[in-house]
């Protein structure tokens, strides 16, 4: 629903600028937003209504897992095809760029679809590792996580900035394709589900 408003909002902005030259939106990463808005919610607030239940904490895992993995292939599929037609139609006949983008769409359907179903999954799972520490040590185990990942940020970009690293690090990172990429950000996602198995096991409805 968030990104069907998006898209005919960005659309009617389109038409009204005219055709000169092409319109990026970046309104797409709404879905994927909402997805891991998801992951936070499904275990915040559906795990105490299924222990509620006496339903295994395995069980709920591996059901919001599956979850999970069907309602991404689903939405991977969807943006792909939107990808096709937008690209085929024009940009819907006013040259907007919603689905199809620079370096993200590059390659053929398989790859795109690879691509947004690895984004799906790695934000769904990162937003339930969140849910499950908030699970298991409650609000002060998401803030001393929130704090620890700040200050490792904060200290990561200090070290690339006091030794002059950025450049390299964009060197790095230039020569990648989408698939390549994303490629890199499936590995820890079977991590991200460890994780959140292990801190359901011992948590509390």
């Amino acid at each position: 629903m968030i990104m069907g408003i998006t898209f005919v909002v960005n659309l009617i902005i389109g038409y009204f600028i005219g055709q000169d030259e092409p319109y990026y939106t970046g309104a797409l990463c709404s879905i994927f937003i909402m997805v891991g808005v998801t992951g936070v919610m499904i275990a915040a607030q559906t795990f105490p209504f299924a222990i509620g239940f006496s339903i295994r904490r395995l069980d709920f895992f591996l059901g919001t897992a599956a979850f999970a993995v069907l309602v991404s292939v689903a939405f991977a599929a969807a943006l792909d095809i939107l990808t096709y037609v937008e690209q085929q139609s024009n940009g819907w006949g006013v040259r907007m760029h919603y689905f199809h983008l620079p370096w993200l769409s590059d390659g053929w359907a398989i790859s795109r679809f690879w691509v947004f179903l690895v984004g799906f999954l790695h934000l769904f799972f990162v937003g339930f590792v969140y849910a499950s520490v908030y699970r298991r040590f409650g609000r002060l185990g998401v803030l001393s996580l929130s704090a620890v990942l700040f200050v490792a940020g904060s200290f990561g970009t200090f070290l690339l900035t006091y030794y002059d690293q950025w450049g390299a690090l964009l060197d790095f990172f230039k020569p990648l394709t989408s698939v390549e990429l994303f490629s890199w950000a499936a590995i820890p996602i079977p991590l991200y589900a460890a994780i959140s198995y292990g801190l359901l096991r011992k948590s509390v409805a």
